[in-house]
């Protein structure tokens, strides 16, 4: 089981790189693109790993669980973190959504 964990980390990872690359890309293309829309972009990609290789790690950690009680533990300790670090990136694109709508309104 631990195999196959890393064998889809790393093929979310090359997911990554390919999502990075076509950001990149797109970045290149579109000239005037705002500064806050290529933040946003960037923002949201790294929001989307973070949240990926958290449950990735969670995966790791229940694999290694000898007991229903440590994979409880386990998941509601990811369901409190998840939830703050869901939280906290949903304040932040909040904040700049609203930073782009207040300069594009002056």
């Amino acid at each position: 089981m631990e195999r196959s964990i890393e064998q889809a980390r790393k093929a979310l990872d090359g997911f990554m790189v390919a999502a990075h690359k076509a950001l990149d890309d797109t970045e290149q293309r579109v000239g005037d693109l705002s500064d806050n829309a290529r933040d946003l972009g960037r923002k949201t990609v790294g929001f989307a790993e973070a949240n990926m290789m958290a449950g990735f790690d969670l995966a790791a950690k229940l694999a290694t669980a000898r007991t229903v009680e440590e994979w409880v533990k386990l998941q509601s300790e990811f369901a409190l973190e998840q939830a703050k670090r869901l939280s906290d990136q949903a304040k932040v694109l909040g904040e700049s959504g609203a930073k782009s709508f207040t300069k594009k309104g002056r």
